[in-house]
């Protein structure tokens, strides 16, 4: 008799802790769905496609229903994110900037002006893309780095430190710019270079091994 009570006992708990999971798994629910049928909804074209989408509440730039943008990122009411990528933190999207792919911009990064920042892209620390700047592939920006002017990174390029890449320079390939380097006019850096310290490479010149000054 008493092990009967005690199973009892045990399923009554059981049923009480599930149902108390369900409640709140119910409420999340409801808070996260009150919370986005409270956004302006919208519609854009892109490309020939309607993307149906969201104006984001800090900035009121469009955000596609499958990219992900936190409440404390800025997205700029001219700034648009689409597809899957996603802004964190206290990223800054403004300007007419595009995010797209898979991309990611988090930590204290800001793209804007007319920069595009697409594939699988990483815009991380206090790192700056901005005018016509283009960031793709595998590419990651971070620390104080710079990208701007015409430039584009690609591949699986890294940018950090406080270097800048601008004019209409390229930089791909595994190829990684680090320090207070600049790339510039219209340079190229790829394969699996390395540009650091103080380097300076310009003109048409092509880098495609270790370079330190």
């Amino acid at each position: 008799m008493i092990y009967n009570r005690y199973i009892l006992l045990k399923f009554s708990l059981l049923l009480t802790v599930l149902s108390l999971a369900s409640f709140a798994s119910s409420q999340m629910f409801r808070k996260n769905f009150c919370k986005k049928s409270f956004l302006k909804q919208k519609i854009i074209v892109r490309n020939g496609v309607e993307i149906k989408g969201h104006l984001h509440p800090n900035g009121g730039g469009f955000v596609a229903n499958t990219a992900y943008v936190v409440e404390t990122a800025y997205v700029g009411p001219d700034a648009q994110v689409f597809d899957e990528a996603s802004v964190l933190y206290k990223a800054r999207i403004s300007g007419e900037a595009r995010i797209s792919g898979k991309a990611e911009i988090y930590g204290r990064a800001v793209v804007f002006g007319k920069a595009l920042v697409s594939g699988e892209a990483r815009i991380y620390g206090r790192a700056w893309i901005f005018e016509n700047a283009h960031v793709s592939g595998e590419a990651k920006i971070y620390s104080k780095a710079k990208v701007f002017g015409e430039a584009q990174v690609s591949g699986e390029a890294r940018i950090s430190g406080k270097a800048e890449i601008y004019g209409k320079a390229q930089v791909s390939g595994k190829a990684h710019v680090s320090g207070r380097a600049r790339v510039y006019e219209k340079a190229q850096v790829s394969g699996k270079a390395q540009v650091s310290s103080w380097s300076h490479i310009f003109g048409n010149e092509v880098v495609t091994e270790s370079y330190y000054y």
